[in-house]
């Protein structure tokens, strides 16, 4: 989104979250995306020529994105790296992050 609208890239990315996470909509699904930029006020049709065009630089992205998680350890979603150096597992109330911070700060 952010090279086809830099602007909605924000918005993009929070809607994409709640279709996600709180609608149960399947988001690899092309007019699912399609549907959710234009919700955000992106042309539909535009929005799915771009991913034609650009498909075989998204897919590649997507796995490089992956990739890097997997190797900072990220093993749930969602996590939550602290510092650069810690992962955080799992949906964690704001008392969990507290303590690995202090537990951070301790170390340093």
């Amino acid at each position: 989104m952010e090279r086809f609208q830099p602007s909605m890239s924000f918005d993009f990315h929070r809607a994409l979250l709640k279709a996600y996470f709180t609608d149960n909509r399947d988001i690899s699904d092309t007019e699912v995306l399609a549907a959710v930029a234009a919700e955000c006020g992106v042309d539909a049709m535009d929005f799915r020529d771009a991913m034609v065009d650009n498909n075989t630089e998204m897919t590649q992205a997507v796995i490089d994105d992956h990739n890097s998680a997997i190797g900072r350890g990220v093993t749930a979603v969602p996590t939550v790296l602290i510092n650069s150096m810690m992962a955080v597992p799992g949906a964690q109330d704001v008392d969990a992050y507290a303590t690995w911070i202090e537990r951070i700060l301790a170390r340093s």
